[in-house]
């Protein structure tokens, strides 16, 4: 038990023959979130012939509770025996206490039961928070149940994704160093697509590499517009680009490390706007625009 200002726990049982009384899981929940108390205080179980009542093995804080916390656990201990029609179990005993640490006291409370109803007993005694500066190897070997399964999480992903991870702080220095593509070193064929739009491959100050389109004054942005640049038309790639154009999107290429394909939506070519598709930057030597 760490003690600290605003930190309470509690401990002991409320148990008795479950012949008599016999409280619920969700029914407790239910009595203590109504009583101003977190729903998962108090735990319900069954063991033989007996039904007890026992406290979450954790700390809490003041600020979890309405009011004082015996009074909420008490008051949630009074709603679950009216409810049960047994206002006062005589076969049922409670050596429940609570233990409540506060800037200058320590409060320990001992809620237990009688043929009256509830009965809270309290006793103050002075207390002073010491605080200690732990280390961080102090707070490793507290905390090995959680470390552990992260430390061995962050691992396996290293392992799994070790490729990606390598090259995204590969390309990560080429920004901070500078040492990007060249953009006019990679091949870029438009194919039919030249004749409805430009295509270029442009580098951002200290951002990707960019694949920018921009529609030519002889875009087509209508239906009709596309059947009257089809009349006549025997180009057959030209043909197969139009139907893209109509569409709505065009396949990029990618010549890198793999090769790589994909799909580019031409919407706002339509609308008069730009186009920048983001390109690795990194082992890039071609790409290839295609219906």
């Amino acid at each position: 038990m760490k003690a600290a200002p605003g930190r309470i726990y509690f401990h002991g049982l409320v148990e008795g023959p479950s012949a008599s009384w016999q409280p619920l899981a969700d029914q407790v929940k239910d009595a203590l979130s109504r009583a101003g108390a977190p729903p998962s205080l108090l735990l319900a179980g069954l063991e033989g012939g007996r039904a007890f009542l026992e406290p979450e093995p954790q700390a809490f804080q003041r600020g979890e509770f309405s009011g004082d916390p015996e009074e909420c656990v008490a008051m949630a201990l009074r709603f679950l025996l009216e409810e049960s029609g047994n206002d006062h179990p005589t076969d049922w005993l409670s050596n429940l206490r609570v233990v409540s640490f506060q800037e200058n006291q320590k409060v320990e409370s001992l809620i237990s039961l009688d043929p009256e109803g509830i009965r809270i007993t309290k006793r103050e005694t002075p207390w002073q928070y010491a605080a200690k500066q732990e280390s961080p190897a102090h707070w490793v070997r507290q905390n090995l149940q959680i470390v552990i399964p992260v430390v061995l999480a962050v691992g396996l992903f290293a392992f799994v994704e070790r490729d990606r991870i390598g090259n995204w702080f590969r390309d990560l220095g080429q920004i901070f160093t500078g040492s990007q593509v060249d953009p006019g070193s990679i091949e870029l064929d438009a194919g039919a697509f030249a004749v409805w739009i430009q295509a270029e491959v442009v580098q951002q100050k200290k951002g990707p590499l960019l694949l920018q389109l921009k529609a030519k004054e002889n875009f087509p942005r209508s239906g009709a517009d596309l059947d009257a640049l089809r009349q006549g038309l025997e180009d057959l790639e030209q043909r197969a680009a139009l139907t893209a154009l109509e569409l709505g999107r065009l396949r990029v290429q990618l010549e890198a490390e793999t090769l790589l394909t994909d799909e580019i939506p031409l919407a706002p070519l339509r609308e008069g706007k730009t186009i920048d598709y983001p390109l690795p930057s990194r082992g890039l030597t071609a790409l290839r625009l295609q219906p």
